[in-house]
């Protein structure tokens, strides 16, 4: 009853409100067909349609203006672009381009103006079809034409002084540009400013902007500002910085020649790598005069006795004369450099007013500014050139054993005829490229001129050891083997800092890794050639292996630091004192495949400041970037650990004093560490100490895990050129079946040789071409096994499916004859002789091996043979028939040495040793008229240098009853010596 009644009140109550609403609607019904309400309406009509017209009045006005705006800005502009276009420009054009310029800038910067309000709105237009993109980021284009029209404005106003140089002819123009500039030192701040303002507007560029709408045809180009203007930064940054030194760098006031040392890294030298040729590049007015570069070798005047040979040259490298390309053994560039200058002056050198060291990596980046680069006579090289495609041109295939440093010389003066024509687009990479090679000192430079050195000076451009108050480190190697094996060497830098409560270090402990990845397997993958002639502490003696790694490393320490232990090296610590540094120095030595670690504690000795640590780290020059781990650790058990590399010169600060923070911004890594690559010696170590400990199953699974059985793999090398044959032999055994490739196979075929099991070296090497039938090392291996076996024939098949067989060849010939292992060396030579009989190399060693036997056994009959062979191949070839006919002489057959010999000076006539020859078998015949001719024609043909001729020519007047002629003869040898004892007694025989 209670529901049904509150039910029934409630529609009562409805009714009675629908009646009000429906009388509350008729009377405003009535009220606004009234005529005051009507009056009213139309007002607020009339207002609200004036309003709208009125704005869009002025929203046309704004569009109209905007676009006004926009269109002369792009007039002006396509008017200044193409005043600046006229071929050949000159100052009137720029002046035009740099007006125009300023005009298209004014309009930019009203249009970025009349948008200002309405960049809110513009920026949330985006989801507008086909336009939307650009509208949003019209405010962004805006803020990039205003600033780019005061970087025009800029630029005009600092180089309008330079625009006469555009009225001389081209040769003249940048000397005479700068001479302009020089007059009144031009404010650079401003240009860097406005280029920097620039940059940091085209980040605000959203990129769907510039990929739809009516950029869009453009994108590819505009994303080039990408890179450009952070390149135009840095080479302006640049261009400020060295322009106080411009003057003795282009030789401004009077030429300038610099000595430039090209070295290289992968034969790791103090300074950047071993000084492999030598150039000289004098520059006048700004432009080139002369480049003459040489091949190091060729400058071989030693250091005058008493000099400061650096003693491990003599006993390392077992070197006996300091030469001009080992001149720069001190990491401080500038004591090398003059230390270099010296060298050059012994060789008769001009003198330079300063010296440039460059190494490949340096050459490496300059190529990447250009498209291409034509070196005459060897090709094009692009811009995407490795080092790796480069040394095609310099061990090209085919070549026989040494490297071609004359493709260097080519490549030098085709760069500096390039960077003389490089594009206005190239010169902002040029100019990157420059400061990203100085400052990862791949160039170090040292100049004559004190104010113009201070430049380099002031930004470590110079190459020195940087003097600090700072804790100080640097490690220095000098690869003193002749293997070249640097591209294979991994090396890790480790520094655990011990602070004492405030802040300064107590102790340092210095870990040094090395891992050489070297094998013949991996080095096929290279066309860099390396060899391995180490010297080995223990035995005393230089040591033939393939890809060792000899290297004498120092390490430069704060001056009053304090070495306490040397752990891992081949030596002990060799402490020293050098330029303002504590050193210690030791030798090292790294099979193929191993993995050494040096461990040194030292006490730096050097107080904190404030609370804080301070550590400078310099990387050696021509090292890429090492990895370097910073381990610190306070007095109260905190640790800090920070990874880095040694990409450039580092500098840490850690505040100490209330925990350890720290307060320098940790650079990013080199492409190349990336942090997989860095994790791969850890991970391989710790299946290593499984495997020592016997847990061989869990050591399989860690390196599976972690990919780094190819570094097992290495350690199999390891202990073989250890001498530990059975233990190499287990680890490849367990793991042969993880093998991806014929690595491993190829390794037991190798271990297997060591054995002088040649049957299972060759099926081991079946097996490796089996797993991977492109591997030319493995077809070599099992060639070389058949013909050590006496199965020449299938020896020759085998190479002759090889790509090149006869450098693969000729570099283990050359091998083999530069440690005197002739026998060997003669064995390959045959096999090169198999394949190509005139193979010139080849037919003149094996000549050499057969002459040193006849000598030895006194049986010329087989060199007999030999020359008459090859005269066949040859005839009438001088050098043969003069072989042939010493020969004949020693067998005692002067009638046909006689009949070669005349063919020789036939065919030769300005043979002096032959028409020698020739006398001498005359006179034995008893010829005495055809032979005092025959030795006269000798001592015209070489009257200053042979002593021997004119003693013959004496003793054959003496024999003729001529003393006169014979005294004439011996005083003529006395000009040349005037201690020549045979002449003397003969003079004082015939009486004076």
């Amino acid at each position: 009853m209670a529901v049904e009644s509150a039910i029934t009140a409630t529609g009562t109550a409805l009714t009675l409100n629908r009646s009000r609403l429906l009388m509350v609607f008729c009377q405003m019904i009535a009220l606004n067909n009234s005529p005051a309400v009507h009056r009213r309406s139309r007002r607020r009509w009339r207002r609200f349609l004036w309003g709208l017209g009125i704005m869009l009045v002025l929203v046309g006005g704004w569009v109209g203006s905007a676009v006004w705006l926009a269109s002369s800005a792009y007039n002006h502009l396509r008017a200044a672009q193409a005043a600046a276009q006229q071929s050949p420009l000159n100052a009137t054009y720029a002046g035009v381009a740099c007006a125009e310029g300023r005009a298209a800038g004014a309009a930019a910067r009203r249009l970025r103006t009349v948008l200002l309000p309405a960049t809110p709105l513009l920026r949330q237009l985006g989801w507008l079809p086909r336009y939307g993109a650009t509208l949003a980021g019209l405010p962004a284009l805006t803020d990039v034409g205003a600033a780019g029209a005061n970087l025009s404005a800029a630029a005009c106003d600092l180089l309008a002084p330079a625009f006469v140089a555009l009225d001389v002819p081209a040769d003249q123009r940048l000397g005479r540009a700068i001479q302009a500039l020089s007059a009144q030192p031009p404010d650079w701040s401003r240009l860097q400013a406005a280029l920097t303002h620039l940059d940091i507007a085209w980040q605000t560029v959203p990129p769907a902007t510039l990929q739809s709408g009516p950029l869009a045809p453009f994108s590819q180009q505009l994303q080039r500002l990408n890179t450009l203007l952070p390149d135009a930064r840095t080479s302006l940054d640049l261009l400020a910085t060295l322009w106080p030194a411009t003057p003795v760098l282009l030789g401004l006031d009077r030429p300038t020649t610099l000595l430039v040392a090209a070295q290289n890294p992968f034969e790791l030298r103090p300074t950047g790598g071993f000084i492999g040729s030598i150039a000289t590049l004098t520059v006048g007015n700004a432009k080139p005069q002369q480049l003459d570069y040489r091949n190091s070798g060729s400058l071989n005047v030693p250091a005058p006795a008493g000099s400061e040979f650096p003693q491990p040259y003599a006993e390392y490298l077992r070197g006996s004369q300091w030469l001009l390309r080992d001149a720069n053994w001190w990491p401080d560039w500038e004591r090398s450099a003059r230390t270099l200058e010296t060298f050059w002056e012994l060789n008769d050198g001009a003198p330079v007013d300063g010296v440039v060291a460059v190494d490949l990596y340096a050459l490496q980046e300059f190529l990447g500014v250009f498209e291409t680069l034509d070196v005459p006579g060897y090709g094009l090289i692009t811009a995407t050139a490795t080092l790796e495609s480069i040394y095609t041109f310099y061990e090209p295939q085919g070549s026989a054993t040494t490297s071609n440093k004359a493709f260097l010389g080519a490549l030098f003066a085709a760069s500096l005829g390039r960077i003389q024509t490089a594009t206005p687009a190239e010169l902002p990479r040029l100019g990157a490229a420059l400061s990203r090679s100085l400052a990862a000192r791949h160039i170090s430079v040292y100049l004559h001129d004190p104010a113009a050195h201070g430049v380099f000076a002031a930004q470590g451009w110079d190459g020195a050891l940087r003097t600090t108050t700072a804790d100080y480190l640097q490690v220095v190697d000098a690869d003193l083997a002749y293997s070249d094996v640097q591209a294979f060497i991994d090396q890790q830098l480790g520094l655990d800092v011990q602070l004492d409560a405030a802040g300064s270090a107590i102790t340092n402990t210095l870990t040094i890794t090395y891992s050489n990845r070297y094998d013949d397997w991996g080095a096929e993958q290279t066309q860099h050639q390396v060899y391995g002639y180490c010297y080995n502490v223990q035995k005393r003696q230089q040591e033939r292996v393939a890809g060792c790694y000899g290297t004498y490393v120092r390490v430069y320490l704060p001056p009053n630091a304090a070495p306490l232990s040397l752990a891992g090296a081949d030596t002990a610590l060799e402490p020293a004192f050098e330029d303002q540094h504590s050193v210690v120095g030791f030798y090292l030595l790294v099979y193929p495949g191993q993995t050494r670690t040096v461990t040194l504690r030292y006490r730096p000795q050097v107080a904190a400041a404030a609370g804080q640590y301070r550590l400078v780290v310099q990387k050696q020059a021509g090292t890429l970037a090492r990895p370097f781990t910073l381990n610190v650790r306070s007095a109260a058990s905190q640790s800090l650990n920070v990874q880095s590399d040694l990409w450039h010169d580092t500098e840490w600060t850690i505040q100490a004093s209330s925990g350890l923070q720290l307060q320098s911004a940790v650079p990013p890594l080199h492409p190349s560490n990336s942090p997989e690559r860095l994790a791969v010696q850890g991970q391989w170590a710790k299946g290593w100490q499984l495997w020592q400990a016997g847990d061989t199953a869990a050591a399989l699974e860690q390196w599976r895990s972690s990919n780094t059985i190819p570094a097992a793999l290495d350690q199999v090398v390891a202990l073989r050129w250890q001498g530990e044959i059975e233990r190499a032999q287990h680890l490849l055994s367990a793991l042969d079946p993880y093998a991806v490739d014929g690595r491993a196979s190829f390794l037991a075929g190798q271990l297997a040789e060591s054995q002088a099991d040649l049957a299972a070296a060759r099926t081991a090497y079946r097996r490796a071409l089996e797993r991977s039938p492109a591997s030319q090392v493995a077809r070599l291996a099992l060639a070389l096994t058949h013909d050590r076996s006496g199965d020449q024939t299938a020896a020759l098949a085998l190479l002759r499916t090889m790509r090149d067989p006869l450098q693969a060849l000729h570099r283990i010939r050359f091998d083999a004859w530069y440690v005197q292992d002739y026998a060997y060396a003669d064995q390959i030579n045959q096999l090169i002789l198999a394949l190509d009989p005139q193979d010139a190399v080849a037919l003149d060693q094996r000549y050499v091996v057969l002459r040193g036997r006849a000598v030895d056994t006194l049986s010329w009959q087989t060199v007999v043979s030999y020359t008459t062979q090859v005269l066949a191949m040859l005839p009438n070839d001088p050098q043969w028939l003069q072989r042939r006919s010493e020969a004949y002489g020693s067998r005692q057959l002067p009638e046909l040495a006689l009949a070669d010999l005349q063919a020789v000076t036939a065919l030769s006539p300005t043979n002096s040793l032959a028409w020698f020859q020739l006398g001498l078998i005359y006179r034995s015949q008893g010829n005495l008229d055809a032979a005092l001719a025959a030795l006269e024609t000798a001592t015209t043909l070489d009257a200053e240098h042979s002593i021997a001729y004119y003693v013959v020519l004496g003793e054959t007047y003496e024999i003729a009853d001529q003393p006169s002629a014979a005294r004439s003869a011996y005083q003529a040898a006395l000009r040349i010596d005037p201690d020549h004892e045979g002449s003397r007694t003969a003079l004082a025989r015939l009486g004076d």
